[in-house]
């Protein structure tokens, strides 16, 4: 029930509409991890992510942003894994609140080991 009315709010705002322009950049996370963001008015997200943690390789990221809401995957195609990112961008801190999901290969039927979770702040640099 709370999905159902978070989608309703947030279909009260006009799509696209936000901080486009403010989130065309690049990102740090407390992890030294960066993401180069390119962000359309149509609130589309393109970019790459290079982790400072694991695989350090540069992959393709896709996502979108409306008002304030930001969510982007990158499929991290060298170890089987992808990771999604959803949250909120701070215009007074410039910073980006998210919180994520890693899904890799299960092995012997552990899939919810398979998937981790947790919470990153990423700051425009």
């Amino acid at each position: 029930m709370r999905v159902e009315h978070a989608l309703q709010r947030s279909t009260s705002s006009s799509p696209g509409s936000g901080p486009a322009e403010a989130l065309s950049s690049t990102w740090v996370n407390e992890l030294g991890s960066t993401m180069t963001l390119d962000a359309a008015p149509d609130g589309t997200i393109t970019g790459s992510y290079t982790s400072a943690v694991g695989d350090t390789s540069t992959y393709p990221l896709v996502g979108n942003v409306d008002v304030n809401a930001v969510s982007f995957v990158v499929a991290f195609t060298a170890s089987g894994s992808i990771t999604a990112w959803a949250g909120h961008y701070n215009p007074a801190s410039s910073q980006l609140e998210l919180l994520w999901h890693l899904v890799e290969q299960p092995t012997g039927g552990a899939d919810w080991a398979a998937t981790l979770a947790g919470f990153d702040t990423f700051t425009q640099t």
